[in-house]
């Protein structure tokens, strides 16, 4: 069992916390998630494979996958980096401070809600000790995701299945488990934001506005892998 952490923007970090989400989608194409043949790969390999000629693994094959040629037109094959049982820890903007010695402070983003933490963080450019923060008093700017310590962290997420399928190949229901609720074309929800017709629509906008200015959008059809998740803390 491994655990990763895993960033979530603010209303998908929100919809994990009380349920609304079980499903994310995470690109094939990152080597953060996939694995080539069974282990890591080598940047300038990686760099050489020919997405464009991308195809799924025959249903005989015991993981989910795709096969895709390297640079010599020898066929690969990828596959997810996280199994089953393997279990993802939320990042999320934040903020952190320390009034008091080992006692921290962290203020998330989303709902900005405020929580003590009893913790002593002496390594790592992510494990920030009181001189490192700068003050005792909270600061005015938000920290990226990235940047969250794991004991900040206030959401465990355990795999409980995943695949391999284009972005388009998304479901309603699965569009759904990825957090929509509202949905209704022609009126507003509470924050003033049009309500849509289908959670398919939704989930396309959420991921045109994450995944489009990466040359990743909706229209391109990317392979992804789907994961499925419970919470357990």
């Amino acid at each position: 069992m491994r655990e990763v952490g895993v960033p979530f923007k603010g209303q998908l970090a929100l919809a994990n916390l009380d349920g609304r989400k079980t499903q994310t989608r995470r690109l094939v194409s990152s080597p953060k998630w996939s694995l080539l043949d069974g282990g890591p790969c080598v940047k300038k390999v990686w760099a050489g494979l020919q997405w464009d000629r991308l195809a799924r693994c025959s249903e005989e094959d015991m993981r989910p996958g795709f096969i895709v040629p390297d640079q010599d037109g020898r066929w690969r094959h990828v596959t997810p980096r996280y199994r089953v049982g393997d279990r993802f820890w939320q990042r999320e903007m934040h903020r952190l401070w320390c009034p008091e010695e080992e006692c921290w402070h962290v203020r998330y983003r989303a709902d900005e809600t405020v929580k003590a933490l009893q913790c002593d963080w002496d390594e790592g450019p992510q494990y920030l000790t009181p001189t490192d923060a700068g003050c005792a008093d909270e600061p005015t700017r938000w920290r990226p995701s990235i940047h969250m310590p794991r004991e900040a962290s206030r959401c465990l997420l355990e795999i409980t299945d995943v695949r391999g399928q284009r972005i388009q190949e998304i479901s309603e229901d699965d569009a759904k488990a990825e957090g929509c609720h509202h949905i209704g074309r022609g009126s507003l929800n509470a924050h003033g934001e049009e309500i849509l017709e289908s959670c398919v629509e939704w989930f396309m906008r959420i991921w045109e506005s994450i995944n489009g200015p990466r040359g990743h959008g909706w229209g391109t059809n990317p392979p992804v892998w789907p994961f499925t998740y419970r919470r357990i803390a």
